[in-house]
């Protein structure tokens, strides 16, 4: 996009060609400049009260979201690792208590087969 500018010199040039006097001219420059300038100023005032990003805040904002989603990734990796801990801790101990409730239940078998062994006289 070009730069478009006031040309003070080109105005002069134009309007003392077209009668315009040097005072009148160089007063209208000087209003034309101040109008400018004002309303440049008026401009910058609202761009920056509105908040907008620079392409250097967007830059920064992503490299910041970048960094956070990495934390986050390794967090997210540290629980699954602990969950599979936890999942294989757990697996232990139900087949242990398999294997508990299985000796059990063939302890109290033999000890009412032995009760009814003697019971019935069987030996």
């Amino acid at each position: 996009m070009a730069i478009k500018y006031f040309d003070t010199l080109d105005f002069v040039r134009k309007s003392r060609a077209l009668g315009a006097s040097e005072d009148l001219t160089e007063f209208q420059v000087r209003q034309i400049e101040l109008a400018i300038e004002n309303a440049v100023a008026e401009v910058k005032s609202e761009v920056k009260s509105k908040n907008i990003a620079s392409k250097s805040d967007v830059t920064e904002a992503e490299l910041r979201l970048q960094k956070e989603i990495e934390v986050i990734r390794k967090e997210i990796k540290e629980v699954e690792l602990n969950l599979q801990k936890e999942i294989k801790e757990v697996t232990l101990l139900v087949a242990h208590s398999k294997i508990q409730t299985l000796i059990w239940i063939g302890v109290n078998t033999a000890f009412m087969l032995g009760i009814m062994a003697k019971g019935f006289h069987w030996w």
